[in-house]
This record gives C-alpha cells, sequence and structure tokens, in this order.
C-alpha cells in the first residue's frame, strides 16, 4: 500500500508542476501604462504595467522599454512572478504591436493645451495624521504665488494651458503607513476609494495626490507619462496621475521652491516629457561621444538629471521646459531645421513677439524612418521677459530616443558637459559647437543686444558624410537577423573608408556579415554598403556599434548603432533561426504546424523560467546530432511524429488532455486495486 502512495504521490507532483508551467503562460493584449519614479537623490527608474480590455492590470516585471502604445504580450505569470498591490507580475517573452479594441484600451487624447483640470487631495495615515504642511501651503504652490506650478506652465506655453483645481484637505487612508512601502498601485487605488464619495472624478483629467510622508522609499515623487485609465467609483476615467511624497514640501525644512519644483517636474511627465540628462565627454572626443545611442562608452559620469537648465533635468532649479518638450506638445511651433550650410537667425525662446524660437540640425534617422536632431535656443536671464530664466547663452541638446546607458533604455534630452571646466558644452562667440563623428558645425556669428529684439545669427555646417540608418533597432528577435546600412558621399571631395571596428556592451554579438565599403573610396553622390547580422548568444538586450574609419578631415570616424532584445531562443548548434531540431527533421519543415506549436511552447512556457531554460539548453546540445541521424530515415521520423503527436494535442489542448490523463491514471489505479482485491 505504501509503494502505492508513493507511486500515486510522483503523479500528483507531475501534475503540480505541469500545472506551473502550463496554467500559468498567458498570452494578454492591453495597453501600456509608463510610470516614472523620481529621487531627489538623483536616482530614477522607469515602470510598465498593462491593462487588458477587460480591465485587469499587470506589472511588466522584466522590461521597460516597450515603446508601443497597444500590444499583445506572451509570457508567463507563474511561480516565478508575484503579485505587488493586488497587481501581478508578467515576464514578457515576446511582444507584438496591436490596436485598441474596447474603451478600456483606448486612450482620450492626452490634453495638452487649454484648460488643464486638476485635483489636488492631501492623505496621511491612521498611526501618522502629521501635517508638514496646510492646504493653504499647497495652494500657494499650485496657484497663488507669483512663482507658482500655474504661472510656470503659463510662461512656458505662451500661455496655452493653465490650470483650474479643486482641492481636498487632509484625508485618512485605510492602512498604517508601513502597510504601502511605496507601492503605488496600493496607494493609488486606496487613495481612490478613501475621496471616492467626494469628488466626481470624471471631472478631471489630471490627479495629484500628495502625502504627508510615503515611508521605506527614495523617491520624491512618481509621475505618469501621459494619461492612464484609471478605474474609479464614477466609472473609468482617463487621467494623468501624480504621487508627491510630502517630506519634500514641508517650507519650514525645504523653503517654497522644492515643493514647486517636485509638483511641475511630475506634471511635465504627465504631459508626455522624459527626463533632461548630460553626460561628461573629455576634449579627446571632442565633448561630444562616439556614438550617441551608446554615449557612456566613450563617455562618463551619466546624469539622468544632469540638465540644470531645464526642470525635467535639475527640477530644483526652477528654470523652463527646453524647447524639445515644448515642440512636442506644440506650445512652440516656429522651429527652423537646418538642412543645408548657411546661417540661421534666432530670437529669445521665452518672448512671443518675434520668430524663430528654435532651431533642429539633423544628425540621422533610425532604420523606423524617425530623425534625430540638435536643437538649439538662445536664452535670456531678463526679468522682463522671463520670471524663471536665470542663464543667457546659445543652449545645445541632442534629442535621440531610444539611447542606452548600461544597456537601460531612455528617452531624455541629452546635454554635454566638458570634464575640464565642468560646464555645458553650448555655443559662445569663441567656442563653436562640434560634432566630428557626424560632421556638424554650430557657429555663434553675430549677437544682437536689444532686450526683446534681441537675437543671435548662428552658422550651421550639416553632414556631408551620410550613415543611414544612424540606428538600428532589430526589435525582438528568437535567431539571426541581418540589417544594412549605407554610407553616402554629399561633399565634393572624395572620401575613402579604411576600416571598420565593433564596439559597445556587446559587440561580440553582432557581426558584420558584408562589408562593401571599407577601402572604397567615394566620390560626390556615390554611396557603399555594409550588412551587420545579429549573433546572439544569451538573452536580453544587446547594444552595439560600428565605427567607420574614413581619411576625411571633416568625420574622420562615424559611427552606428545597434540594439536587439533577445527572447532567449539560442543559436548555438546550428539552427540559428530558432528551429525545433528533432522536431524540424521529424516533419520536415520548421514552418509545419506540429512544429510551430512545439516552438511557441517552447518560447511561452520552458524560456520563461529557470527549469524550463535549463532544459532548453540541454535541449540544444544534444539534439542536433539526433536530428541530423533521423532526417533521412523514414522509419524513424514516423516513431518520432507518433511519439510527439500527442504532446502537441496536449499543449494545444491542455484541459482536455488534462483530464484524459487523470482518467486513464484513475482508470490505471482502479484496475490495480481491482487485482489487489482478487488477489
Amino acid at each position: 500500500m505504501g509503494k502505492k502512495r508513493v507511486w500515486i504521490g510522483k503523479i500528483i507532483l507531475l501534475f503540480l508542476l505541469m500545472g506551473g508551467v502550463f496554467s500559468w503562460g498567458i498570452e494578454v493584449e492591453g495597453r501600456v501604462l509608463t510610470l516614472i519614479i523620481d529621487g531627489k537623490n538623483g536616482k530614477s527608474e522607469k515602470v510598465q504595467y498593462l491593462k487588458t480590455s477587460s480591465g485587469k492590470i499587470y506589472k511588466i516585471a522584466n522590461r521597460n522599454d516597450i515603446g508601443d502604445k497597444y500590444v499583445v504580450i506572451d509570457g508567463n505569470v507563474g511561480a516565478n512572478t508575484k503579485v505587488v498591490g493586488g497587481v501581478r507580475e508578467i515576464y514578457v517573452t515576446t511582444y507584438r504591436k496591436a490596436s485598441p479594441k474596447n474603451s478600456l484600451m483606448v486612450s482620450e487624447p492626452n490634453q495638452v493645451v487649454g484648460e488643464q483640470r486638476m485635483l489636488v487631495a492631501l492623505f496621511n495615515y491612521p498611526d501618522d495624521k502629521t501635517q508638514p504642511f496646510t492646504l493653504d501651503d499647497i495652494k500657494n504652490y499650485v496657484e497663488n504665488d507669483s512663482d507658482s506650478v500655474n504661472e510656470f506652465f503659463k510662461e512656458n506655453s505662451y500661455n496655452k494651458v493653465y490650470f483650474t483645481v479643486d482641492y481636498l484637505d487632509w484625508a485618512t487612508l485605510p492602512r498604517k503607513s508601513t502597510d504601502y512601502k511605496g507601492d503605488e498601485n496600493l496607494l493609488l487605488q486606496d487613495s481612490i476609494k478613501t475621496i471616492d464619495s467626494k469628488v466626481n472624478f470624471r471631472n478631471y483629467n489630471r490627479l495629484c495626490f500628495i502625502y504627508n510622508v510615503v515611508k521605506d522609499v527614495w523617491w520624491a515623487g512618481l509621475g505618469s507619462i501621459g494619461t492612464w485609465s484609471i478605474s474609479t467609483g464614477d466609472g473609468t476615467v482617463e487621467a494623468s496621475i501624480d504621487w508627491i511624497n510630502g517630506v519634500y514640501l514641508n517650507p519650514e525644512k525645504y523653503g517654497t521652491t522644492d515643493g514647486k519644483t517636485i509638483i511641475a517636474h511630475e506634471l511635465g511627465h504627465n504631459f508626455g516629457f522624459w527626463h533632461a540628462s548630460s553626460i561628461q565627454c573629455a576634449l579627446t572626443t571632442g565633448y561630444v561621444p562616439e556614438n550617441l545611442n551608446f554615449p557612456d562608452k566613450s563617455c562618463s559620469s551619466y546624469n539622468e538629471y544632469g540638465d540644470a537648465n531645464d526642470i525635467m533635468g535639475n527640477s530644483y532649479n526652477y528654470e523652463n521646459f527646453s524647447s524639445i518638450w515644448k515642440n512636442s506638445v506644440g506650445w512652440l511651433t516656429d522651429v527652423v531645421t537646418a538642412l543645408q550650410d548657411g546661417s540661421y537667425t534666432l530670437y529669445f525662446v521665452e518672448q512671443t513677439q518675434h520668430t524663430p524660437r528654435a532651431l533642429r540640425v539633423p544628425i540621422g534617422r533610425d532604420n523606423r524612418g524617425n530623425t534625430y536632431y540638435y536643437w538649439i535656443e538662445y536664452r535670456t536671464n531678463d526679468s522682463s521677459i522671463s520670471k524663471f530664466d536665470r542663464t543667457k547663452g546659445v543652449q545645445v541638446r541632442a534629442y535621440f530616443p531610444p539611447f542606452y546607458i548600461d544597456s537601460s533604455s531612455k528617452t531624455n534630452s541629452l546635454r554635454f558637459v566638458k570634464d575640464d571646466t565642468g560646464t555645458f558644452y553650448d555655443v559662445t562667440t569663441d567656442q563653436p559647437f562640434i560634432d566630428k563623428y557626424r560632421g556638424i558645425k554650430i557657429s555663434l556669428n553675430n549677437e544682437v543686444d536689444d532686450g526683446v529684439n534681441s537675437y543671435v545669427t548662428l552658422g550651421v555646417e550639416v553632414p556631408k558624410l551620410i550613415v543611414d540608418p544612424i540606428f538600428t533597432d532589430y526589435g525582438t528577435i528568437s535567431g539571426s537577423e541581418e540589417e544594412s546600412i549605407t554610407i553616402t558621399n554629399k561633399d565634393t571631395s572624395p572620401v575613402t573608408i579604411k576600416s571598420l571596428n565593433m564596439k559597445g556592451d556587446t559587440p561580440s554579438e553582432f557581426y558584420i556579415s558584408s562589408d562593401g565599403c571599407t577601402g572604397k573610396t567615394l566620390g560626390y553622390g556615390q554611396s557603399c554598403q555594409i550588412k551587420v547580422m545579429t549573433n546572439p548568444t544569451s538573452t536580453g538586450r544587446k547594444n552595439a556599434y560600428l565605427t567607420i574609419s574614413t581619411n576625411s578631415p571633416i568625420t574622420p570616424l562615424l559611427t552606428a548603432g545597434f540594439t536587439a532584445y533577445y527572447n532567449g531562443t539560442t543559436s548555438s548548434g546550428g539552427g540559428g533561426d530558432g528551429r525545433c531540431f528533432i522536431a524540424t527533421a521529424a516533419y520536415g519543415s520548421y514552418l509545419e504546424p506540429h512544429v510551430m506549436t512545439l516552438r511557441n511552447f517552447r518560447d511561452r512556457f520552458l524560456l520563461t523560467n529557470p527549469l524550463g531554460r535549463e532544459f532548453v539548453k540541454l535541449y540544444y546540445r544534444y539534439s542536433p546530432p539526433i536530428a541530423q541521424y533521423i532526417r533521412d530515415k523514414e522509419g524513424l521520423k514516423i516513431v518520432v511524429r507518433a511519439l510527439l503527436t500527442p504532446l502537441v494535442l496536449f499543449i494545444e489542448h491542455p484541459l482536455s488532455g488534462l483530464l484524459l490523463l487523470l482518467g486513464l491514471v484513475g482508470g490505471v489505479v482502479a484496475f490495480r486495486r481491482k487485482r489487489g482485491i482478487a488477489s
């Protein structure tokens, strides 16, 4: 009897293990929600969620770089994931772009001009009812003071944006302060429930929740990128959300500027603005990174909040939003694009009487058709023109999303800091801005200082040796993929391509599969082509860039960046296209439906947990010679197909297969019991 129990126990354990694999694999479609976490200490994180068409929310555990708004995710929510604040984590294997299917997935346009209907509510806890600031303090920060958040947005939007605000005085959340531990989901849910009976959430498109303290966290504020779909007692509401850690809003401890800048910074995220960063570069690189998409590979001291003049950077300076953000939401539209060498005039970006107020110089484009630019603006510290700006001069910023710092994706603007002086690499009368890797030069030819009528004349030289695309994103891959780049000479002087070299985080996982450029001399209008193949050997983000050495005195070194996210199918042992070797040999094609079922099972279930990945690793080690042996033996192929068919049916119909297997097990147990009684 004891042996029978052990035997039955093994079967039950087997089914539990199978349940851990089968029941938690998932394909889910929904809308991506992005949250930025801002630390007072310079630390920052980006978190993404998926809200499904049924209203369920998943926290994306292993990715924060999904750029599409609506996606279908193949992933795993099994034993290796957890539930945080009632929201289950999902581990993404692959994802693809989708279209919204219902109102829960469809986002209303983020209202970035006109009236902003904002609700500001204050919260404390049953175990901590302190009020380190008053409701009047918050009203002053947001609306009443001459340098209020409302005034800041009005000036920066050229009076295209203004806030009308309702306030709720201190309300007590249902849980103790130590129960939240910075869980933004739980804070949001409880905050809404606490005040739901007092407000109609449909009246607002901006929500700002301020807490007397948020314990056990490093952040000062959280802000949603754009709006979220929020469930309330008034139904589903489309609004942006800010969570503010009130520790930093105490006027007696921090003054009044910190509170205003934290609120304005998080609201900037709500309008769709990312961070304003900087990186420090040496004179040997010309104060500019070799490759812009991977700037930390040739420069040092990256600072997430390093732009001291943009509130999306060092927000405690409370000066402005750069022209990059203003243009993205339609506040600043008189932007000139320098498409050829020449002189360009700029007026102060803060005033409204003269145009143009911003200039952009194309850097290049990526393989999806997006153009990267240097953005140039002329700023004033004249308080009669701007009540916030305190820095005068011609400032240069780069915007080329995404770039990567230690494989972490960034959608920020970027300024360059000279490591020998610690100052920004901008444009002055005795210092032009030169990017020798892209062949761009911006000079200050003339400055007329006449109050609101002041302007500068800039000389611009645009790239002559073009790399297209300048950045290639292979997307999510399961094997080797190939892309091409073209080098074109638009200068009258011939240029010779001398050599190519791959650099970056993982240069060995990209290789030049075809070189039509090395040793070639390009005359005016002539081109050559290089093909680059991915060679992934492990899962995760892969980054590299190609350096292209030339004899050009203007651009002696060109670069092209590459990135790919490898979802886990190893290319070792042959079959770098992601085939299942034995099944492919048995069925004759890796596109055969049974093989596709097995391959999808591998990607969605096995590769999303350590045990499954170990099995796949062993399979790829030992299966190629077996596949090779049976490939031309029809009898063996029939046997293998017969063995694989039940597994395929079980994968395609797990519930029916499980019931059938349980029935068979039950039948065997009953038969053995009957035989035992008979004997």
